[in-house]
């Protein structure tokens, strides 16, 4: 095996935890609000797990198109990167009580960098290998769903059936993306030489 097949599985087992640390957020949310407001905590602490664990994921989908697109990948990492630690750092301020739940809802709309990275990585892929469509389109759904979630959280219109829908493309859509991402990427997926 070579060192492109170990950089793959690096990434595709990336790929998977941070499909898992979606998933656990998730339920961390659902208790937090159904069950106990003491869950917003492990909630908060797990979000920051999940948004950190997509930087290894940016920095594939970067050297993977590095050579033919130098620029455009610089951009999209550093917009990925943005919608990353942006709301992490809101998120560690939430933790560590330097701000409260109110202050912190001003960080999210730099989730859109993660949109605007996902649909930007995922329609490079769709051109350079249309073999996996699953992969590429619940990749641009589910970028498209983070950009229309936060566009209609910006015009508070979070009773929206469209804010519902893209929340729930979200939902579904990410960890969907992000197992396929990981399955390809195990099974060899774009190696990098």
């Amino acid at each position: 095996m070579n060192e492109a097949f170990y950089s793959t599985q690096f990434f595709g087992v990336s790929a998977f935890f941070n499909a898992f640390a979606w998933l656990l957020m998730l339920v961390t949310a659902v208790l937090f609000f159904r069950v106990n407001p003491k869950w917003g905590m492990v909630n908060d602490v797990i979000s920051v797990i999940f948004l950190l664990s997509i930087i290894p994921l940016v920095a594939y989908f970067s050297m993977l198109f590095a050579e033919e697109h130098a620029w455009q990948q610089i951009a999209a990492a550093l917009v990925g990167m943005a919608g990353i630690i942006i709301p992490a750092l809101g998120q560690t301020r939430l933790i560590f009580k330097r701000i409260d739940f109110h202050e912190s809802t001003r960080y999210f709309p730099a989730f859109a960098g993660i949109g605007i990275w996902m649909v930007w990585e995922n329609r490079l892929l769709a051109v350079y290998n249309q073999s996996i469509p699953w992969l590429v389109w619940s990749g641009m759904l589910t970028g498209a769903g983070v950009l229309s979630a936060i566009l209609l959280y910006k015009l508070n219109q979070m009773k929206n059936a469209v804010f519902y829908l893209s929340v729930g493309l979200l939902a579904v859509g990410y960890p969907l993306w992000a197992i396929l991402l990981g399955r390809w990427l195990l099974a060899g997926g774009a190696m990098m030489y």
